[in-house]
């Protein structure tokens, strides 16, 4: 097998969407539950003529504040990260025949013999000390490196996207029979769990029996909660 083909089989590797991908999935949960419960109780409440007025505030305010708060989260994870680059920059200064026996016993615990560990451990470190410390001790790379903008954005769209889906289906059935509709109530769950199995690369069955089982969904989707 080429050297080519080899690369091009990696692509289909998906850790590199770890991050933006767990912030859209919150988001299209949040979006969609957060708008449709809010719809359906205004609904049950008979205050029709709101119902998309509260539906698209629920979506603007629930976005930004979504964005906002995975920004900040993810931030600070992000100055974690780098707080912990500084105190092994600062270590590798201070005792730096220490640093490499660490790594030189972190490369024999993963199996290799105490020569090659020594080998590998010292070219690593003469060709990039820091960096070798930073993936191999503490766990960073630049895939799964944490982005603040990305996830809010991220967040952001799909909470948006989320939003939407209980505005689809109004319209299809109309207001009177929103909450009755026994395809509203399931089409929101199989449409979610589609998108969740196609973006991680798993297995549909596998996040729709998720839907299924969750409570949260459950409960938006039996009208009797609301009657």
């Amino acid at each position: 097998m080429s050297l080519h083909e080899i690369h091009k089989r990696n692509e289909d590797h998906k850790t590199n969407r770890a991050g933006w991908l767990r912030a859209a999935v919150l988001g299209v949960n949040d979006g969609l539950v957060s708008t449709a419960s809010l719809m359906i109780g205004i609904v049950s409440a008979g205050k029709n003529d709101f119902v998309l007025t509260a539906g698209a505030a629920a979506i603007t305010a629930g976005a930004m504040s979504m964005a906002v708060g995975e920004y900040v989260s993810v931030r600070s994870q992000n100055d974690i990260e780098e707080s912990d680059r500084r105190l092994e920059k600062e270590h590798l200064e201070l005792d730096p025949e220490g640093e490499l026996e660490e790594l030189t016993q972190i490369y024999q615990s993963r199996g290799l013999s105490r020569t090659t560990a020594e080998k590998v451990a010292q070219e690593l470190h003469d060709h990039d000390a820091l960096g070798a410390h930073l993936r191999d001790e503490l766990g960073q790379f630049e895939a799964t490196k944490a982005r603040p903008l990305q996830a809010a954005v991220a967040s952001a769209l799909s909470f948006t996207a989320g939003g939407l889906i209980p505005f689809g289906e109004r319209k299809d059935c109309g207001i009177e029979n929103w909450t009755d509709n026994p395809s509203n109530r399931y089409g929101w769950r199989l449409r979610y769990g589609h998108y969740r199995g196609r973006w991680s690369n798993r297995s549909h069955l596998r996040y729709l029996s998720y839907l299924v089982d969750s409570p949260f969904l459950r409960a938006i989707a039996v009208p009797s909660n609301f009657h």
